[in-house]
């Protein structure tokens, strides 16, 4: 009974709280039945990408220019080394003298590239030397790969805006250096002097690397000495090859292209040039000489070419005209030099040398007015094969007559091959009265239709021509017809004085 109240009290309870909600009945809810699940996927999980760093610029690297040198000896040479050069941009490592505590004059330069260089040598002109130098940075301002200081391509600064150029000396003190100069005179032209400006003269005498003047000759042209070790420098214009040869003393004498060089002790100052042609031997240093002398038993001195081999005339030439063209000119090539240029002699070849224009425009070489050629056959210097070749090619003597000597006479006159000349007291002036057998006794000495003759040293008369009864040209002297004897055998000889009492030595 107690129970059933109990129940019927719980009942009485809800539905008293229902309705104090609204009267809503509240409908049970069904439990959901589980759904049928499946074994769980696998789960793949994508890789994650690293996240991407941006690129960091990096620092712009700044070069500052900068030189590191060393104080060096030169010991017998005239190059620098240059320990370090830092340039921000491509220039030159400028090598200065010392002026008075700050760089002076330029010595020599070597380029550097941008960035760091090492060991940079630099070539010094021995000329100025310091013992305190500057090694300057200059800048490539300019052309590229073209020095031009003064000019665009100044001085390198560093960061604080002052000049790259640090000292350095030269502790072996400084080399001994020989300098050759040029100099310039209105009858020769541009030659050769020492660094004080005395002339300086080449022996035909000699033979390259080898000098053949001693004892009196050497008083009267003291060689151009170098001590041992010395450096040789020349001016721009010199561009020919400076040496030495020992001379029979020990002593080094200056060449210049292997031809030693001399005082000529005439010479009191600079400027002089009175050894010219001396003796038609002796001839002032040209820088660079076109003609040379050359010399054998039978035709005596004669021209030859900067490589010693024989120079021809030709007979059907005029003066100042070439008539040498196509297959005459393969055989017998003419002398040339480019437009501009003057053709300059060494010792002994004491004409006139000029030039004539070719009609293919080229620039021919002429002594005395007459074109200059080689020929073809000629093999080697010193060969003369060209001579008399179909009675019109000739060698070329650099004088007609020049003064010989002996104890007994005196001076005379002789050939350029050194046979004596001599004068017919029958004849006239300007006119020879010797023909026949007396030709051929007394050859007339001949020069060739339009070839002036040249005098060698101590002519001081007149030479000229005269033309003779076969149409062939002597050469007179102060109006003097000029003969050989025919028993001379040998330059120097005057056998015919005094023959007959009509033929003499010509005195100058």
């Amino acid at each position: 009974m107690t129970k059933r109240f109990g129940w019927l009290m719980s009942v009485l309870i809800l539905l008293l709280a229902l309705a104090a909600c609204g009267g809503e009945t509240v409908e049970p809810t069904a439990t959901p039945e589980p759904e049928a699940t499946s074994a769980p996927a696998e789960v793949v999980e994508e890789p994650t990408a690293e996240p991407t760093e941006e690129p960091t610029a990096e620092p712009e690297m700044v070069v500052t220019n900068a030189v590191t040198v060393s104080d060096q000896d030169l010991g017998d040479g005239s190059t620098v080394t240059i320990d370090s050069v830092t340039a921000d941009v491509a220039g030159w490592l400028v090598v200065h003298a010392d002026a008075d505590g700050a760089p002076g004059p330029v010595l020599g330069f070597a380029p550097v590239v941008a960035g760091d260089n090492s060991d940079v040598m630099v070539e010094l002109d021995p000329i100025g030397l310091t013992e305190t130098l500057y090694a300057m940075l200059h800048i490539d301002a300019g052309t590229a790969g073209e020095y031009e200081f003064p000019g665009e391509d100044g001085p390198a600064t560093d960061a604080d805006g002052n000049v790259v150029t640090p000292a350095f000396a030269l502790t072996g003190g400084l080399p001994t250096t020989l300098a050759l100069m040029l100099a310039e005179s209105d009858t020769l032209g541009t030659y050769i002097t020492d660094a004080d400006g005395m002339s300086l003269y080449t022996f035909s005498r000699d033979v390259p690397g080898t000098s053949n003047c001693y004892d009196q000759c050497a008083i009267a042209w003291p060689p151009l000495l170098a001590e041992d070790g010395a450096v040789l420098t020349a001016v721009d214009g010199i561009s020919g090859e400076l040496g030495t040869t020992q001379r029979d003393d020990g002593t080094l004498q200056v060449t210049y292209n292997g031809w030693p060089l001399y005082y000529w002790i005439n010479d009191a100052a600079p400027g002089d040039t009175t050894g010219h042609n001396v003796g038609n031997v002796w001839a002032i240093a040209y820088p660079d000489p076109l003609v040379f002398l050359s010399n054998n038993e039978e035709l005596g001195d004669f021209l030859v070419g900067p490589e010693g081999l024989t120079l021809y005339r030709f007979n059907f030439d005029e003066p100042g005209v070439s008539n040498c063209y196509d297959q005459c000119a393969t055989a017998w090539p003419p002398l040339l030099v480019e437009a501009g240029q003057v053709p300059t002699g060494n010792a002994g070849v004491v004409g006139q040398l000029g030039t004539t224009e070719r009609e293919d425009g080229t620039i021919q070489v002429t002594y005395q007015g007459m074109p200059l050629y080689y020929w073809v056959d000629d093999a080697a210097p010193g060969d003369t094969t060209g001579q008399g070749v179909n009675d019109v090619w000739f060698v070329v003597h650099p004088y007609t007559v020049r003064v010989g000597s002996n104890d007994d006479l005196g001076d005379f006159l002789v050939a350029a091959d050194g046979f004596t000349q001599y004068l017919f007291t029958v004849d006239d002036v300007d006119t020879s009265n010797c023909y026949g057998d007396c030709a051929a006794a007394w050859p007339p000495l001949l020069v060739e239709p339009g070839e002036v003759p040249v005098p060698g040293f101590g002519v001081t008369g007149e030479l000229g021509v005269t033309a003779r009864t076969d149409d062939t040209l002597q050469v007179t002297y102060n109006g003097v017809p000029l003969y050989y004897f025919v028993n001379d055998a040998a330059p120097g000889d005057t056998t015919g004085q005094g023959v007959n009492d009509v033929w003499f030595i010509v005195e100058p």
